[in-house]
């Protein structure tokens, strides 16, 4: 009998040793996290006139001098067309000896600047140099995502500390990728990059979908992102080949609008994540009125 409990006791433990390292993401995707900014802005609504603040998460790439979101960051409410102008901009990441923080004046004096497309809800912030300061960024990956392959979405869902939710490419079309996981991101995370084992940025976090899914826009489709902006000129590659057209189609409109319409009573969730990373600086005050 002791010989058979030994070898169940063994099973259990293994398999628990196992579930432990499938919930753990690998150095290369924690390394990743360095190169993810919190963006807090505030402005007003060029139609409505109403005031605006969200805060969201970005990507650094491009040697730090290009900044990935989502679009809804710039625009009022549930409304597109409702466009922020902006009157602050703050965007800030760790380093070694305190805070990195660039500001709406730091932005490269051109126009569009901020990029931002509506059909993709996705934004592209460019900046100057970096002042001779190190900065990590993340790399594109134009080879796209595998179905069924693991990816992280990695963001700010409560500041100072990055969560890493894990989840598997279920479905995409030449713009998105549906992304099937166990639990919804929180608020902070729209525009949170969607890194493969390789810690490259495949995608950025829009939306939700029901309660099993995230929808996140290829970076392959985001036309900023390889030179198709007058910004962009001399700071962006050429762009990919983008990924062929398949033939489903689900109700992405839907999806989008589901992320931005949780309401402020929204709980923050209990279940287990994933690690969160903290970074050495705490926020004075944080905006959370909407799924952003």
């Amino acid at each position: 009998m002791l010989p058979r409990l030994t070898s169940i006791v063994l099973f259990v433990y293994v398999m628990a040793a196992l579930s432990c390292a499938a919930q753990s993401p690998p150095q290369t995707v924690l390394e990743a996290t360095e190169a993810i900014v919190h963006i807090r802005v505030r402005g007003i609504g060029l139609e409505s006139g109403d005031v605006e603040a969200a805060s969201g998460t970005g990507a650094l790439l491009h040697k730090g001098r290009v900044v990935v979101t989502c679009g809804h960051l710039f625009w009022v409410e549930d409304d597109p067309e409702d466009r922020t102008v902006l009157h602050t901009l703050t965007m800030s990441r760790p380093i070694v000896d305190g805070t990195s923080i660039r500001r709406l004046d730091d932005l490269l004096d051109c126009t569009p600047n901020p990029w931002v497309d509506i059909s993709l809800d996705s934004a592209v912030l460019l900046f100057g140099g970096a002042g001779g300061v190190p900065i990590q960024y993340l790399e594109l990956d134009p080879t796209g995502v595998s179905l069924e392959e693991e990816v992280w979405i990695a963001g700010y869902d409560s500041p100072p500390s990055i969560t890493l939710i894990d989840g598997t490419a279920h479905l995409q079309s030449d713009t998105t990728l549906w992304i099937r996981i166990e639990e919804l991101p929180e608020p902070g995370m729209s525009g949170a990059p969607v890194l493969n084992e390789a810690g490259h940025i495949v995608a950025v976090l829009t939306a939700s979908y029901g309660s099993r899914y995230a929808v996140a826009t290829l970076v392959t489709a985001i036309p900023a992102l390889w030179g198709k902006s007058p910004c962009a000129v001399g700071i962006a590659p050429a762009p990919p080949t983008l990924h062929q057209g398949s033939e489903w189609a689900l109700p992405t409109a839907r999806a989008k609008r589901t992320l931005r319409s949780r309401t402020q009573s929204k709980t923050q969730s209990t279940l287990s994540r994933g690690p969160a990373l903290t970074n050495p600086w705490v926020w004075a005050s944080l905006h959370k009125g909407r799924w952003r």
